[in-house]
């Protein structure tokens, strides 16, 4: 059902978008560590595909090795954000709101973390399969390894370091770096952290002997040119109402909580990826 815009639209749009926007900024140093990780377990995939010599020690790229480092770093962010949000909240910090909170920071962050180590994972495999059919040029990447930063881009260092005239044969994964997936990852944790303190709060004003106080969302499509869900403006549905969000290119269908649910449940890039639609809730 379409329904009349919001008062002041425009708005409640700008402001939205704004305010993602303040956020990624403010997490990019956990974005740097992150970046770091990657790298570090791309490097030392490289040096040791390359190495003749076989030693004990620990398999970086295992995922079993820097999963509980992000894992870390994804919680203690995102308890952070939802503490930022129960501040201005109405919600009492007594010991109901803050175990719901703490439960719900916990399993965005573990999303979180299993999204991130499977693009690393699928990195390693890219970058296996460059190496294997190419004329890789170790010394070549070595050196852009000590020169560049640590957060650099081991994608270009990986092409760099192809022997000139030659490249691997197809590309059977696409190499996703963190920092490229990392505005859908949070506009995912804001959303699914904002739904969850209306939720906190409702369920509070009904202890209270009230009634509900949020109701209702709305999705807000971004207006820009060729994008895909012009056709979701000002769809409405009820607080935990799932959206039928249609990709009007493809034709995909998916449900979502709100733009951007990573946790959907076709895990469907689809609808979900670069996304700028952004809700409202009543």
């Amino acid at each position: 059902m379409r329904l009349d815009r919001p008062v002041n639209f425009d708005a409640l749009d700008y402001y939205n978008n704004q305010r993602l926007i303040s956020i990624q900024k403010s997490r990019r140093p956990l974005q740097e560590r992150l970046q770091r990780i990657a790298n570090e377990v791309i490097d030392d995939f490289v040096f040791t595909y390359h190495s003749d010599i076989t030693d004990s020690t620990i398999d970086k790229s295992n995922p079993n090795y820097y999963r509980n480092k992000i894992l870390s770093l994804n919680q203690a962010d995102t308890r952070r954000a939802f503490a930022r949000l129960l501040d201005k909240s109405i919600l009492r910090k007594d010991t109901v709101n803050k175990i719901a909170a703490n439960m719900h920071a916990n399993k965005v962050a573990t999303l979180l973390t299993n999204t991130e180590v499977e693009r690393i994972q699928k990195n390693v495999l890219w970058a296996d399969h460059v190496i294997s059919n190419s004329e890789f040029q170790i010394d070549t990447y070595r050196q852009l390894a000590e020169k560049l930063k640590p957060t650099s881009s081991r994608k270009l260092m990986l092409e760099k370091s192809i022997q000139e005239g030659t490249s691997p044969r197809g590309r059977e994964y696409s190499y996703k770096e963190l920092r490229n997936v990392s505005r859908d990852l949070e506009k995912y944790k804001i959303n699914s952290l904002d739904l969850e303190k209306l939720n906190m709060e409702n369920s509070q004003a009904i202890r209270d002997g009230g009634d509900m106080i949020h109701t209702s969302k709305t999705w807000i499509w971004s207006r820009l040119e060729n994008t895909r869900h012009s056709e979701m403006d000002n769809q409405t549905v009820n607080i935990n109402g799932k959206f039928e969000v249609l990709n009007e290119v493809t034709g995909d269908l998916d449900f979502l909580l709100f733009p951007g649910d990573i946790d959907n449940d076709d895990h469907n890039c689809s609808n979900i990826c670069n996304c700028k639609c952004t809700i409202a809730y009543e």
